[in-house]
């Protein structure tokens, strides 16, 4: 359970481990005695190793894909035959050749929609009308075989939350004093750093990527199990959810500063640069994503903060007035 959203993983048993590792990663967001028909997304693991058949299922998947993207309009047929092409070739060469340098993005606006998409040493193919998804990963092909399939839990989680009135942004959660901040900025900017400095006295949501919400204009901070840093902050204790204080953008300096980011400036900001995926949600959901976005920069103020690397940001913190 993320931030609402049930995500059905089944992991090939062919790989030792896996299991075991995925357990620790979703380690407190697991809800024990769902059904499947509960399940919002169900993501299949597979391995070259485990199922030899695997890697056919799945291009069978990307060409079913394929034939409801293109069946409306006979002059995508040469578009059509360069895309199956491209799959023709995956097939020939997998598993020896990487899949990271072959470019078959598919994503397609509206019911039935789905993306066919090459991950490091694996490649994914998600329905987005049937629930499901399958990802085919080869280790020997992958230097971090545990990341790909992150990566595509990721996705997974970003393309359905819509679905529960959710989106997952790239971004640090903090909770402090029952109060919820969601810390926002480019690699680099300091999200990690603002949650390592708060870990002493705060619940840390998450350093890279969070679960917002909307009920009834009520706007809630959700913790996930996708972190950047491995250290204490990727524990149970960032399970929680907290109705969300501020808005902040990162700058680091050498004091601490605190200005006003208008609504305007604020949700152009995050629904261009902080939403995970944007660019594979199909038009509904793309549409549901904004208007998520809109109503927080309505109802939650925005703020430029530029910080130290020590805690002191928190005394300007502390003084904001409720929204």
């Amino acid at each position: 359970m993320i931030g609402g959203l049930r995500l059905g993983l089944r992991p090939d048993r062919s790989l030792p481990g896996w299991a075991e590792r995925l357990l620790w990663l979703f380690h407190g967001f697991v809800e024990p005695g769902i059904q499947p028909a509960d399940v919002n997304m169900t993501l299949s693991l597979l391995t070259r190793t485990g199922n030899k058949n695997a890697h056919v299922e799945l291009l069978e998947e990307a060409e079913r894909l394929l034939s409801q993207r293109f069946s409306r309009s006979a002059r995508d047929a040469d578009c059509k035959r360069q895309m199956y092409s491209r799959f023709e070739d995956l097939s020939r060469y997998w598993p020896s050749k990487s899949l990271v340098d072959v470019v078959s993005r598919f994503v397609e606006d509206g019911p039935g929609s789905g993306i066919f998409l090459p991950l490091d040493g694996g490649c994914l193919a998600l329905n987005f009308e049937g629930g499901h998804a399958q990802l085919l990963v080869d280790p020997e092909a992958c230097a971090n075989a545990m990341q790909t399939v992150v990566s595509a839990c990721i996705l997974a989680c970003a393309v359905s939350l819509p679905l529960v009135s959710g989106v997952l942004l790239h971004g640090a959660g903090v909770v402090r004093n029952d109060r919820a901040f969601l810390f926002l900025g480019p690699s680099g900017a300091g999200k990690s750093t603002v949650a390592w400095l708060s870990k002493s006295d705060s619940t840390i949501l998450s350093d890279d990527a969070v679960v917002l919400t909307a009920e009834d204009h009520r706007y809630r901070l959700h913790a996930s199990p996708f972190t950047q840093t491995e250290n204490e902050m990727a524990t149970p204790q960032r399970i929680g959810t907290n109705d969300l204080a501020a808005v902040l953008f990162l700058n680091q300096g050498h004091d601490v500063r605190l200005e006003s980011v208008n609504r305007a400036q604020a949700l152009i900001r995050i629904f261009n640069s902080h939403v995970h995926f944007l660019g594979f949600l199909p038009r509904d959901r793309l549409r549901q994503t904004f208007e998520l976005c809109l109503g927080l920069c309505r109802s939650v103020p925005a703020y430029e903060l530029t910080f130290a690397k020590n805690s002191e940001f928190w005394d300007c913190l502390e003084e904001l007035p409720l929204p």
